[in-house]
C-alpha cells in the first residue's frame, strides 16, 4: 500500500533568531528586527489642558520646542492636538481671541499608532495623512507617547543603522 504523502507541510515562522548577520571587525553582530515607534516615541511630552488660555498653550509650545502637543478634556482623555499652526491662524483674527481656549483652536482629528507598530508603518500614517505628530496609544487606548517626523528623520541620520 502506497504511504500518503502530506500535501503541504508547515514551516515554523522565521523569528529575530533567524535574522542575517553581518560581520564587522571579526565581530559578529546580529541585524535587529524592525524598528518599532516605541523605541523613537517621545514618552515625556507637554499635553495642554482644553480649558488653558491659547496664549499659554502656544507659550508652551514655544517653550518646550514642539510643533504640535495632545489636548486633554478635564477627565484626562485626549480631544485633539495643538499645533503652532493652529495657533498662528487664530493669531491672525482681528479681535476676540484673547478668550479663546486650546480647545477652539486645537485639530480635532486625531492621528494615533499604537505601541508595537513599525516605524514604516509610521511613516505611511505621515504621508497618508499629512500630520506632523502622531499619538501613540498602548492596549488599553492610554497616551503613552508621541512620535514625530522630526523623529523619524532623526532615525535616519543615526550612524549606527544602515537603513
Amino acid at each position: 500500500m502506497p504511504t500518503k504523502v502530506p500535501l503541504a507541510t508547515t514551516a515554523p515562522m522565521p523569528t529575530a533568531a533567524d535574522a542575517p548577520t553581518r560581520t564587522q571587525t571579526g565581530v559578529e553582530l546580529r541585524l535587529p528586527g524592525p524598528t518599532t515607534v516605541d523605541q523613537v516615541m517621545t514618552r515625556k511630552f507637554l499635553t495642554i489642558a482644553s480649558d488653558a488660555t491659547l496664549e499659554d498653550a502656544a507659550w508652551g509650545l514655544a517653550l518646550k520646542r514642539v510643533q504640535g502637543s495632545p489636548v486633554k478634556d478635564d477627565r484626562g482623555r485626549v480631544i485633539g492636538i495643538l499645533s503652532r499652526n493652529d495657533v498662528g491662524v487664530i493669531s491672525r483674527l482681528p479681535q476676540g481671541r484673547e478668550a479663546l481656549r486650546a480647545s477652539d483652536a486645537m485639530t480635532r482629528v486625531l492621528y494615533a499608532i499604537r505601541v508595537g507598530d513599525t516605524v514604516k508603518e509610521a511613516a505611511r500614517r505621515f504621508v497618508e495623512t499629512g500630520c506632523l505628530e502622531l499619538v501613540v496609544l498602548d492596549n488599553d487606548e492610554e497616551l503613552v507617547g508621541i512620535v514625530t517626523q522630526t523623529d523619524l528623520v532623526r532615525l535616519l541620520l543615526r550612524e549606527d543603522l544602515d537603513i
